[in-house]
């Protein structure tokens, strides 16, 4: 699968065009659309790799999932559909045994499926109590999990005088954009463009290699959330050589000539991600 996936990216990277022109030309303003199509055309053929190559598992929720389904339903589940199934082959009769017993065994049903409904901490204490008796360690502590994990969900009904799961969100993103947001102006702002224009450094005789850019990369941890761009560290980690050429002539640019704006945030957002003082 990884393999595939170097495969996929070189080929893809290929087909890309270098701007070598960049790293002895002066001009700034009139080579950004350049720089703007190298990177987007970079991270494109990441992007493609990933989904061509790395197969995706998408997690589904369902509200109808009952605890004790299998335990106490599903067999009373399985007869009365079989019966409904026989009840309307024979023309949905409305009298005789056939609908006395469709009744009967829909009626089973649903009294066992409000039984499950009625009892549903009592039905995932009974799940992580038979995996314990099973010796499943897995299996027991993932139960706890699921079970700690939609406690502390649906238990939260207000914060800060907001209500709603809906009306939280907003009030965390409005929190959150304003922190260090260019809207808002606040000493706070002054303050931190001030610190950042006396510890500008000279980048014009930084020169980045591709041993550099590949031993920062296997130094990346794995298991993090995807960056602005929605990619994974691991999407640079197991990429190719041509990807880490590729970025070396990106990083050269980006001290040379021109910092983009999308890459301006991932840096900024990974810096504050980190806690460190300004």
């Amino acid at each position: 699968m990884l393999l595939n996936y170097r495969y996929r990216l070189d080929s893809l990277l290929h087909n890309v065009d270098v701007p070598w022109f960049l790293l002895d030309d002066q001009n700034v303003t009139c080579y950004k659309i350049a720089i703007d199509k190298f990177y987007n055309e970079v991270f494109s053929c990441i992007s493609a790799a990933v989904h061509d190559a790395i197969p995706m598992r998408r997690s589904s929720y369902s509200h109808f999932n009952v605890p004790g389904w299998n335990t106490y339903v599903r067999e009373k589940h399985d007869v009365a559909r079989e019966a409904y199934l026989r009840w309307v082959r024979h023309g949905k009769t409305k009298m005789g045994v056939l609908f006395d017993n469709m009744k009967r065994t829909r009626a089973v049903f649903k009294l066992a499926l409000r039984y499950c409904k009625n009892h549903v901490e009592e039905m995932k204490a009974d799940a992580c109590a038979g995996a314990l008796m099973d010796k499943d360690c897995r299996k027991c502590w993932k139960c706890v999990y699921k079970i700690s994990n939609s406690k502390d969900t649906n238990h939260v009904s207000s914060i800060n005088g907001v209500s709603g799961t809906d009306d939280i969100t907003n009030m965390w993103k409005d929190y959150f954009e304003n922190i260090y947001s260019a809207k808002v102006d606040s000493k706070y702002r002054q303050l931190f463009e001030n610190k950042l224009l006396n510890n500008l450094a000279d980048t014009s005789a930084v020169l980045f290699t591709v041993y550099d850019v590949s031993s920062a990369i296997n130094k990346q941890k794995f298991c993090k959330a995807a960056g602005p761009d929605g990619l994974q560290m691991e999407a640079f980690i197991y990429g190719c050589h041509r990807l880490h050429v590729y970025l070396t002539v990106l990083f050269n640019i980006f001290c040379e000539v021109w910092i983009l704006t999308k890459w301006f945030l991932s840096c900024c957002h990974n810096s504050f991600s980190k806690k460190q003082k300004w």
